[in-house]
Parts: C-alpha cells; sequence; structure tokens
C-alpha cells in the first residue's frame, strides 16, 4: 500500500510541472522570443556614426 505523504509527493511534482509548463507557454506568447532578438540585434542608426569605406571596417567615431 501506497503510503499517503508518497501520493501527495507525486501529486506536488505533477502539479509543478503543469505550472511551469503554463508559466512558460504563456511567457512565449506574451513575449515572443523572435521579436526581442531583432529589437536587441538591430543597431540603431541614429546612435551610431559608421565610418563608410573599405580601410577603415566600420569603427565607431566617438563624439
Amino acid at each position: 500500500m501506497v503510503a499517503v505523504s508518497e501520493i501527495l509527493m507525486i501529486i506536488y511534482a505533477v502539479a509543478i510541472i503543469v505550472l511551469v509548463g503554463i508559466f512558460s507557454f504563456l511567457m512565449d506568447f506574451l513575449y515572443p522570443s523572435k521579436i526581442v532578438l531583432e529589437k536587441v540585434n538591430k543597431p540603431h542608426k541614429e546612435n551610431y556614426d559608421w565610418v563608410s569605406g573599405n580601410d577603415h571596417g566600420g569603427v565607431i567615431l566617438d563624439d
């Protein structure tokens, strides 16, 4: 016969797995990772002064 504490432990484990799955699904639904990565990787042209030309190689000028 299975003890009551083991049954509760199994119920808690299943509940934690389900809650983590629901939380990760909601976070992916509310904050999609593709849009965030595009915003982070996209350089803002107004913040940088890129040197054009083959000999500079994209050096950022300091103001």
